[in-house]
C-alpha cells in the first residue's frame, strides 16, 4: 500500500530577510487520503505576534503561547 506524507509551513510573512518560520506539521496517509500519523511542532517562540494573517491562518499568539496568551486563551 502507498504511504504519503503533506507537509506544511506557518510563517510570519514571505520576506526571507525578516519573516520566520513559526510551526511545521505533516500528515502521513494513505493511498485513499485517510490520515495515518501526523506531527506538528511551533518554532521560533521568541517571534513576535502578527496582527494580520493571510488566508484562515490564525495570528501567531493564537498558536504560540510563548507570545503572549496560553492555548487554553487561544482556543
Amino acid at each position: 500500500m502507498s504511504v504519503f506524507a503533506v507537509i506544511d509551513t506557518e510563517t510570519t510573512g514571505f520576506n526571507k530577510r525578516y519573516d520566520r518560520i513559526i510551526e511545521l506539521a505533516a500528515v502521513r496517509a494513505d493511498a485513499y487520503f485517510n490520515p495515518v500519523d501526523s506531527w506538528h511542532t511551533l518554532l521560533n517562540p521568541d517571534t513576535k505576534a502578527v496582527s494580520t494573517t493571510r488566508g484562515d491562518t490564525p495570528p501567531t499568539s493564537a498558536l504560540n503561547p510563548a507570545v503572549g496568551v496560553t492555548r487554553s486563551e487561544a482556543s
